[in-house]
């Protein structure tokens, strides 16, 4: 994918390398915030708890607040340190 965005012109030669890194931690955080409910899913009696806390749409909503609010903080906080890393680069330059 990046490859295709590169040869199209979307991305500066010179960006490649940051965005092989931001597009390598999309994947990490992607797969980190997915096992949990993979392995919840992966068992009989965790199919029946989250089923039960789905019912409950109070329960479920400050569920999905709580994973929306954690997220979006690790993902500012590791795009800030991206782009604090990138420039820092290109200063030195």
């Amino acid at each position: 994918m990046l490859s295709l965005q590169l040869l199209s012109g979307f991305i500066p030669a010179g960006a490649l390398t940051v965005s092989a890194a931001r597009f390598a931690i999309g994947d990490i955080v992607g797969v980190i915030a997915s096992m949990p409910l993979i392995w919840v899913l992966a068992s009989h009696p965790g199919r029946s708890m989250l089923a039960r806390v789905l019912r409950n749409w109070e329960l479920a909503l400050g569920c999905w607040h709580l994973v929306d609010c954690t997220l979006r903080g690790c993902l500012a906080h590791l795009s800030s340190k991206i782009a604090s890393a990138a420039l820092s680069g290109s200063e030195n330059r």
